[in-house]
């Protein structure tokens, strides 16, 4: 299970690697015992490309295999093996290039040279990259917490409403106020119809991603790297999970996406503002999500509709 749990100001995972490539571009640079005899800043730059750069690559590649069904029901360490690799193999030409110029391997003219050259790249740096990946994930995987989380509970009024872990059964989503422009809307009394959650496989695999004390109704999910922020009454999750293959096994009718980055609950949604040619979403827990300019006036129309049910 590749889990992290967040507080209201979670840490972005893309700092994180960055800083753990940084921190070991420096460690590097420092050891060096530099036998071309180059200066400080150029020896910390070239180790700073071969710190951040892989660290890209494996963002990337990560992002990447998750659009691969096939990976998708494995275990999460395969898929960050498998990320390692591809990596390595993307990496291999540029890092063989720097090696050619500070002149730690000869200059080659035949082709057969270079691709030998390559492979033998591949075999060194594959190990370090794929075991330095697994290790900066090895503390979600092994369900590490960062921070400790506080709970989020849906507002109503001035009493917070916490609601039991996910099951089968259906709850009541709270009454929001959809604010359009100027004006408020309230809705109507019997607003307040119920959704049953889905009690089916893809939903199940979903649950047994989250942490037993962080599973309770979704307020929202967010995208981040090849990471799912899943927000929830109970607290802050973070699994390696697309969003699109999250949204798939929610209910169609359950939420939507205002933003390429973010699905958001329906029924936690407290009002819509506009700023300029935007617009943010306020949730009954605090959270504002934003609208981007091509999905405002699709959110405008739904929030007006749920308000007329």
């Amino acid at each position: 299970m590749l889990v992290a749990d967040f507080a209201k100001n979670e840490m972005d995972p893309k700092i994180y690697f960055y800083s753990i490539g940084f921190i070991l571009a420096l460690l590097f640079a420092l050891l060096d015992s530099n036998p071309q005899a180059l200066a400080l800043p150029q020896l910390l730059g070239i180790w700073l490309f071969q710190g951040l750069a892989p660290v890209s690559l494996l963002m990337f590649c990560q992002q990447w295999l998750q659009k691969i069904a096939l990976l998708q029901q494995g275990s999460p360490w395969v898929k960050l093996l498998c990320c390692g690799i591809f990596a390595s193999v993307l990496f291999a030409g540029p890092a063989l290039l720097v090696d050619v110029w500070m002149g730690l391997n000869p200059h080659y003219y035949r082709w057969e040279s270079w691709l030998e050259a390559w492979l033998t790249e591949i075999v060194a740096i594959a190990p370090m990259v794929t075991i330095g990946w697994l290790a900066a994930n090895a503390p979600w995987l092994l369900g590490w917490r960062m921070i400790r989380a506080v709970p989020a509970s849906v507002m109503t009024g001035n009493a917070p409403v916490t609601t039991t872990p996910f099951s089968s059964t259906a709850f009541t989503p709270p009454p929001f106020i959809t604010t359009l422009g100027d004006h408020a809307t309230e809705p109507p009394q019997n607003f307040g119809r119920q959704i049953a959650l889905p009690d089916d496989d893809a939903f199940a695999g979903f649950q047994r991603q989250l942490p037993v004390d962080r599973r309770g109704h979704i307020l929202y999910l967010k995208a981040e790297l090849h990471y799912l922020l899943v927000v929830t009454t109970q607290g802050r999750a973070l699994i390696l999970s697309s969003l699109k293959d999250a949204v798939a096994s929610l209910p169609a009718n359950s939420g939507f996406q205002p933003h390429r980055s973010y699905w958001v609950n329906l029924a936690v949604v407290k009002k819509l503002t506009r700023q300029g040619r935007q617009g943010q979403l306020i949730l009954y827990d605090g959270s504002k999500i934003p609208v981007s300019r091509q999905q405002l006036a699709n959110v405008t129309e739904l929030l007006q509709q749920r308000a007329n049910e």
